[in-house]
């Protein structure tokens, strides 16, 4: 699994119905309209694949 930068998988959010709720600190909380709530570490290296898979993974996200 490829490693994604925050802003690339913020578009993937974006594309998948999620929006912006808050944010606390470093993190970002994505919420959709189903009301299932994604939080994301807002870093400058990036998000680890690990994290990134197993978000994509449980949430059914749709990466292209």
């Amino acid at each position: 699994m490829r490693k994604f930068s925050t802003r690339d998988f913020q578009k993937v959010l974006k594309k998948n119905g999620y929006v912006l709720e808050r944010t606390k600190g470093s993190h970002l909380i994505y919420v959709n309209k189903e009301g299932t709530h994604i939080a994301i570490y807002q870093c400058g290296r990036g998000i680890a694949p690990s994290v990134t898979h197993k978000l994509i993974r449980d949430h059914s996200l749709k990466v292209a």
